[in-house]
């Protein structure tokens, strides 16, 4: 099965279990919008990057904590 193909929250449930592609498919699809958000805030395209990278760290490291009911993955993230 292609992660393509998984939603957002069948993809954290894929991190969960340790598989590293599934947040490779999770930046692929939202860190354009988020470095666009974060390059807005901060007015540095360094910084922007930097914030990019270490949220989705934390994603990954804290993909457990994601609880549907609150929201999007998107918006989690």
């Amino acid at each position: 099965m292609s992660l393509s193909t998984l939603s957002d929250e069948d993809l954290l449930v894929q991190l969960q279990a340790g598989q590293q592609d599934a947040l490779a498919e999770l930046y692929d699809r939202h860190a354009c919008l988020m470095l666009q958000v974060a390059y807005k805030i901060l007015q540095n395209q360094r910084d922007a990057e930097d914030l990019i990278h270490d949220v989705l760290i934390e994603a990954w490291q804290k993909s457990a904590d994601y609880h549907p009911e609150r929201g999007s993955v998107r918006n989690w993230l």
